[in-house]
């Protein structure tokens, strides 16, 4: 079964898929929202994956509640 959404929001923990940029946003912040009271800060982030052009978001959160994100690259699954 393909996927036929426009991203992929994904964290060490699993993942979910969106249709739109801000609904991919919004599940992202969901995922870490969800990481921060059991995990270190290092692992408070998620990637969105658009599917189309194949690039790549790494959003994160840091202690103070900001959403910072790093924008999208081909390259980023390299990392």
């Amino acid at each position: 079964m393909g996927n036929n959404h426009q991203y992929t929001v994904r964290s060490f923990r699993g993942y979910d898929v969106a249709d739109s940029y801000q609904e991919a946003l919004e599940k992202a912040e969901k995922m870490i929202d969800d990481i921060i009271p059991q995990w270190a800060e290092e692992y408070w982030w998620a990637e969105i994956r658009n599917n189309v052009s194949f690039c790549s978001q790494l959003v994160y959160k840091n202690k103070i509640g900001l959403i910072k994100t790093i924008r999208f690259t081909k390259w980023l699954h390299l990392i």
